[in-house]
């Protein structure tokens, strides 16, 4: 039976990034904090209300840099230009 994936968005916080070299082979990764479940928001922005796991990652697997907002309300605004936010 195939296996049928679906693309998904994660967004999460870099912490830092650093190399790493095993025998002959160095990569660039990053340590990052995910956002755990965001959802959409009026004006087609997507929000979130805390950061959960920590992971490494290859950079490579990073596709966009976005920005986050606190609100007074504790929940956080993922900023993101692909998004196609609109304001009146």
């Amino acid at each position: 039976m195939p296996v049928i994936l679906e693309e998904r968005e994660f967004f999460g916080e870099v912490h830092y990034f650093f190399s790493h070299q095993y025998g002959d082979h160095w990569s660039m990764l990053a340590y990052m904090q995910w956002a755990r479940n965001h959802q959409l928001f009026g004006h087609g922005l997507l929000k979130f209300r805390d950061l959960g796991v920590f992971e490494v990652v290859n950079v490579s697997a990073i596709d966009r840099s976005v920005g986050f907002f606190l609100m007074p309300n504790n929940e956080t605004c993922i900023i993101d230009r692909e998004n196609g936010v609109t304001f009146r």
